[in-house]
């Protein structure tokens, strides 16, 4: 799970170099293991994962984040993107933090 810095729309034709990630100080990103995924079966189907946060540990920064995309372990290709409907968020103090739930729904 990545944060993206760069002001743009995710589209399907999309691969991870369209992404800039964001490289605020503290920045790191999550690795989501597939065993902590929690499945629920139906119509729709859903998969959530526990809350990441996403911490700066330095102040005087100018970090915009416009959304997250998630790489797959191996080989790195883009499995999915999002652009945040209320942001971006600004990362500009110690201690600032943006907070993600993983929650991916197919039907």
């Amino acid at each position: 799970l990545r944060l993206y810095s760069n002001n743009i729309t995710p589209a399907e034709t999309d691969i991870a170099g369209t992404y800039v990630e964001t490289s605020f100080t503290g920045y790191s990103p999550a690795t989501l293991l597939p065993t902590n995924w929690m499945i629920t079966e139906g119509a729709p189907s859903q998969a959530a994962y526990g809350q990441q946060t996403f911490v700066s540990s330095a102040s005087g920064q100018s970090a915009q984040i416009y959304g997250l995309f998630m790489t797959r372990a191996t080989g790195g290709r883009i499995a999915l993107a999002e652009r945040f409907a209320d942001g971006p968020y600004g990362i500009v103090n110690s201690g600032d933090q943006i907070r993600i739930t993983p929650q991916i729904t197919v039907d």
